[in-house]
């Protein structure tokens, strides 16, 4: 294999699919349909802030298959609780560190 020089920039090559990018990485708050968790648990729903009810509608426009990758202290476990409620998908089984397990 040749050496490639420092700093040299190729561009993508046209056989390699470029996965689409999302048209808007914030999304609006206000038109967030949150009704299926108000329904389902209201204390939760009040409890979350309006960042959080972005991601779970975003979740549930996904049918709950989401991977919550957010900052520490952000409400990842709150997101998770309230996409379960929403959908309503008990059981359900959730893959997290050893010493997360308790808090679950």
């Amino acid at each position: 294999r040749d050496a490639v020089p420092f700093g040299t920039d190729y561009a993508t090559p046209a056989s390699l699919s470029v996965p689409a990018q999302p048209k808007q990485l914030l999304y609006d708050t206000t038109t967030v349909d949150s009704s299926a968790l108000r329904s389902r648990s209201p204390l939760l729903h009040d409890a979350l802030l309006p960042f959080q009810h972005a991601g779970i509608a975003r979740a549930l426009s996904w049918h709950g298959r989401v991977l919550f990758a957010d900052e520490m202290g952000l409400g990842k476990t709150l997101q998770a609780i309230g996409t379960l409620s929403a959908l309503d998908a008990w059981p359900a089984l959730l893959i997290v560190p050893a010493s997360l397990r308790l808090m679950w």
